[in-house]
């Protein structure tokens, strides 16, 4: 089933591909067309996915976990100057938090990732996602939660560049 994908999603793929629109020899401004290995902006799905998953990214977006909640209101806050995007489409993931300019993603575990099954998972998205530039730091729902302070330490240490 080949779903027609969003305006916008057609006009990034049509960029990509078609050489005829990119004026030459100037290179392309950044976040438009293709993407280099350091461009964090567009990683998106295949159109056939993206919209599956921008609706489903939506959906957690407006019922994020209490732990995802505590998080995202210290994130937006942008103490550092840093901005966060929450539920955004990489690749064919949806990552918690993602700082796409200093490509670090934040994941927010629940109890299930503790299962060896979800373990394997976790693992080889990580993987996916490290091969295409980014960090991921993960924490459980309690670290968040009741350990708040150690949360915020491992993040301003990535973006310190003392991790």
């Amino acid at each position: 089933m080949c779903m027609v994908p969003p305006a916008r999603v057609q006009k990034f793929w049509q960029l990509s591909i078609s050489p005829s629109n990119r004026p030459s020899p100037q290179p392309l401004p950044v976040g438009r067309g293709v993407y280099t290995h350091t461009d964090m902006r567009y990683k998106t799905a295949a159109p056939d996915r993206y919209v599956l998953l921008k609706e489903f990214a939506r959906k957690n977006r407006k019922n994020p976990t209490v732990a995802e909640e505590v998080l995202w209101e210290y994130l937006r806050r942008n103490a550092q100057g840093i901005k966060f995007l929450r539920q955004h489409i990489i690749g064919d993931y949806i990552v918690d938090f993602v700082s796409r300019q200093d490509g670090l993603i934040i994941e927010v575990d629940g109890g299930y990732h503790s299962e060896p099954r979800q373990q394997t998972d976790d693992k080889l998205r990580e993987e996916a996602l490290e091969k295409m530039g980014y960090h991921v730091i993960r924490f459980t729902n309690e670290k968040v939660l009741y350990n708040k302070e150690y949360v915020i330490e491992q993040i301003d240490n990535y973006f310190d560049g003392t991790e």
